[in-house]
C-alpha cells in the first residue's frame, strides 16, 4: 500500500543552495538588477536575479514595470525560486538537472504562475520519463507502486495545461496518497478529487469483476483494492459529517 505524506515539509529559509545563489548573484556583482521576494516563515527572502535573463522565458516578468523588488505571489519556497532562476540562465555545457518529483511539482506551479511555457515543457518531459517507466497495470510491489510524490507533480502540471494520462496503476493507488494528506495540503488538489474518486470506483468494479478466480495474486489485489475502497468511503463520510447542516424545511402557506 502506498503511504502518502501527511504533511509537507516546512521550507528552509536558510537553505544552502539559496544562500549560495544570493551570495554569487548579488546586485553588487553586476549579475542581477532586481530581487524576487519570497515569503518564508513570516520573513522575506530577497533573491537577486537578472530581469533580462528571466524575461526570455517568463511572460509575466516581461510585463513587469521597472522595479527593484518583485513579490512572488502564492505558496512558493525560496529554493524553488532559485531552481527556477538557474534554469533560465545560460547553461553552456552544463546539463539540466534531473529534479526530484516533489521539485517538479513545485517548479511547475511556479513556472505556471510566471507564464513560462518552456520551463513547463521541460518539467513535463522529466515527469513523462518517470511515468513511462512505471507499470500501467494495477500492481502492488515496488518498483511498480507509484511514488506518492508523483501525484503532486501530475496535478501541478495539469494545472499548467499539460494533459497527463492516468493509468490504472495511478488511479488505484491515488486514494492512499490523497487521504493521507493533511487538510491543508489537500487544498490545492481538492478540485481533482471527485474526478479521481470516480475513476477509482470505476476501476474497482473492473477489479472486483475480473478477479473471480482466487489465486494468491488475485486475492492480494482484491484485498488491497477493497482496503482502498474502505479508505475512500471513510473519507467521504467524514466530509459529509463536516459539511453544512441540512437546510431547515420551509413552512408552507398551510402551516405544515
Amino acid at each position: 500500500m502506498v503511504r502518502g505524506k501527511g504533511r509537507a515539509a516546512a521550507p528552509k529559509c536558510d537553505d544552502p543552495e539559496v544562500l549560495a545563489w544570493i551570495r554569487d548573484n548579488a546586485v553588487a556583482t553586476g549579475k542581477s538588477d532586481v530581487h524576487l521576494v519570497v515569503g518564508c516563515k513570516k520573513k522575506e527572502v530577497r533573491i537577486p536575479v537578472s530581469k533580462a535573463v528571466l524575461a526570455i522565458h517568463s511572460g509575466l516578468v516581461r510585463e513587469l514595470p521597472d522595479t527593484d523588488d518583485v513579490p512572488v505571489i502564492g505558496q512558493h519556497e525560496p529554493r524553488t525560486v532559485v531552481q527556477y532562476a538557474s534554469l533560465c540562465y545560460p547553461r553552456l555545457d552544463a546539463p539540466v538537472p534531473a529534479f526530484a518529483l516533489v521539485d517538479i511539482g513545485k517548479l511547475a506551479r511556479l513556472a505556471h504562475w510566471l507564464d513560462s511555457p518552456q520551463v513547463v515543457d521541460l518539467l513535463y518531459g522529466q515527469l513523462k520519463k518517470r511515468l513511462d517507466a512505471l507499470a500501467a497495470g494495477y500492481l502492488l510491489q515496488p518498483p511498480d507502486v507509484p511514488d506518492p510524490e508523483i501525484y503532486f507533480a501530475i496535478f501541478a502540471l495539469r494545472d499548467a495545461g499539460k494533459d497527463v494520462t492516468l493509468t490504472d496503476n495511478l488511479i488505484m493507488h491515488y486514494p492512499d496518497w490523497y487521504t493521507a494528506l493533511s487538510e491543508e495540503d489537500r487544498v490545492p488538489h481538492a478540485k481533482y478529487s471527485v474526478e479521481m474518486f470516480e475513476a477509482f470506483m470505476a476501476k474497482f468494479e473492473d477489479v472486483s469483476s475480473k478477479h473471480t478466480y482466487m489465486s494468491h495474486t488475485h486475492f492480494r489485489i482484491l484485498r488491497d483494492a477493497s482496503a482502498k475502497l474502505l479508505t475512500v468511503t471513510r473519507h467521504l463520510l467524514a466530509l459529509a459529517a463536516d459539511g453544512p447542516p441540512p437546510a431547515k424545511r420551509q413552512k408552507s402557506s398551510h402551516g405544515e
